[in-house]
């Protein structure tokens, strides 16, 4: 028998107790324990991951690398270490949605020692066990392979589904092209099943014979997360009239028959006190007609509907002498069905026919004894010809003046009245003579339907002194001098004249 030294005794002693009293770790890091397992189903949406090894773990290995996610993505949360050994991942949102998770540890983390795992880690678990997607059982307007026609512009559109669905996810997959005004309605098709009807409210009617789609989008959604998949889709045509409505023509309703005025050109020869006349070819919605209808300038006037056909707009006055209109029928007009009009239909028109031009002042004559008149200029002199020479008689303290008018190149007939309160004469003096009284128009007369005559009082020779000045004004515009048809100046008839001292 060999003597082992007592030296040697003590140090194995010292050596053996140094392994009983570490750690044992192992070469190879491992998983010996997880949950969920492997394939659990029906987990519960608020639960956390949990993982175990078989050595302490490099926290930071295990952070950087650990993943789990969904069929939408990542799932991001937060790292609780229950020992060096055990740590569990708690989603930062609790799971939402029903479906397949999967949670990763690559083979590369290792434990404090270096030590890493034989093969990656991977293991899948599912929340809830309802994994069947929703199907669209019926809808209006129902699925067709083509465009299904014949829907009431009313109608309002709806979707029934097999489950109850997921109202947000739902909502922001379904449209309408083109976009229709509206709000959603949800319901049940049947006793307990809640959500599962959904009803599109419009606020106003679709056009009537126009194609709409309606779409359902596949990410929609039941409440337990399941998908549609794949997408719903529905042609429609709005009514069975897609004939769209035109304007056979405008015209003036005061001349029979008809003559449609040009589109393309300038009509000239229009009366001023024109009816605008609208023909359709078929019958019309007659409010959307009045609110697409306009006039340029701007002119106040009714409508008189004879039949759904035809209108005329009357204007409330006659419209300006020799002016450019347009008149104009926008898109908005629609016909009974809702048809818009395909494009605006627009005519300019002039009213410049002969009992539709401008008055105006084809020449002044002035006279000291009412029987020899002198001719002083032909209309209204211009300012810079101001003022006139008139030589006055001896005694003169009255003269007579003559305006004759026409309207294009024939007389006017004018309204006698309108003279009366449209004239103006007035005097000024010159400083030596502030004593003497001012002219005034004593009588007025119609010599002829185009030429007044006024007699003026109060006109003074100058007798050495400065000639005084005198101005006579004739009003013109719509409420000035004015013929029987109510034709007016542009503007106020405006002249000077003194006497001539030569």
């Amino acid at each position: 028998m060999i003597k082992i030294p007592n030296k040697i005794k003590l140090i194995l002693l010292c050596v053996m107790l140094c392994f009983l009293g570490c750690e044992f770790i192992p070469d190879t890091l491992e998983v010996v324990r997880w949950s969920p397992e492997n394939h659990t189903r029906g987990v519960e949406k608020d639960i956390f991951f949990e993982m175990e090894f078989n050595a302490p773990l490099n926290k930071n290995d295990i952070e950087e690398n650990f993943s789990m996610y969904g069929f939408s993505g990542s799932v991001e949360g937060k790292f609780i270490w229950v020992s060096a050994k055990i740590f569990r991942f708690v989603p930062v949102e609790e799971f939402s949605k029903n479906g397949r998770y999967v949670a990763e540890v690559p083979r590369s983390v290792r434990d404090r020692k270096g030590n890493t795992m034989g093969s990656d880690f991977i293991s899948d678990f599912y929340i809830g066990d309802d994994f069947v997607s929703p199907l669209v059982e019926w809808s209006c307007p129902p699925f067709s392979e083509g465009a299904v026609s014949g829907i009431s512009v009313k109608q309002n559109p709806l979707i029934v589904f097999s489950k109850s669905m997921d109202r947000e996810s739902v909502e922001k997959n379904f449209r309408i092209s083109p976009d229709v005004a509206g709000y959603y309605f949800w319901s049940s098709s049947a006793p307990g099943i809640e959500n599962n009807m959904l009803t599109y409210v419009l606020i106003n009617p679709m056009d009537y014979g126009k194609l709409y789609t309606l779409t359902l989008g596949g990410k929609a959604e039941d409440y337990a997360g399941n998908a549609i998949g794949a997408e719903y889709r529905v042609h429609f045509i709005t009514g069975d009239d897609t004939i769209l409505p035109l304007v056979e023509g405008i015209y003036d309703a005061r001349e029979l028959p008809a003559q449609y005025w040009e589109t393309g050109s300038l009509n000239s020869g229009i009366d001023r006190r024109v009816k605008i006349s609208l023909d359709f070819f078929k019958a019309m919605d007659r409010q959307s007609v009045e609110k697409a209808f306009s006039i340029t300038p701007s002119v106040a006037g009714v409508f008189d509907w004879s039949c759904d056909r035809a209108v005329v707009f009357m204007p409330s006055a006659p419209l300006d002498p020799e002016r450019v209109y347009q008149a104009k029928l926008d898109t908005g007009a629609r016909d009974i069905n809702g048809l818009k009009l395909a494009e605006p239909y627009v005519v300019e028109f002039k009213t410049d026919s002969s009992s539709s031009l401008f008055v105006t002042c084809s020449s002044i004559e002035s006279s000291n004894n009412n029987e020899t008149y002198f001719h002083l200029c032909n209309g209204a002199p211009a300012p810079q010809e101001w003022p006139l020479q008139i030589v006055l008689g001896d005694d003169a303290q009255v003269l007579w003046m003559r305006f004759k008018f026409v309207s294009g190149s024939n007389d006017a007939e004018m309204e006698p009245y309108s003279i009366f309160d449209n004239y103006l004469i007035e005097t000024f003096k010159s400083a030596l003579a502030q004593d003497a009284g001012n002219a005034e128009v004593e009588a007025i007369e119609w010599i002829n339907p185009s030429t007044v005559q006024m007699k003026i009082k109060g006109i003074f020779k100058s007798n050495g002194h400065e000639p005084f000045l005198y101005r006579i004004t004739l009003s013109g515009g719509a409420k000035g001098l004015r013929d029987i048809h109510g034709n007016y100046m542009k503007q106020d008839l405006v002249f000077e004249f003194r006497e001539d001292c030569l």
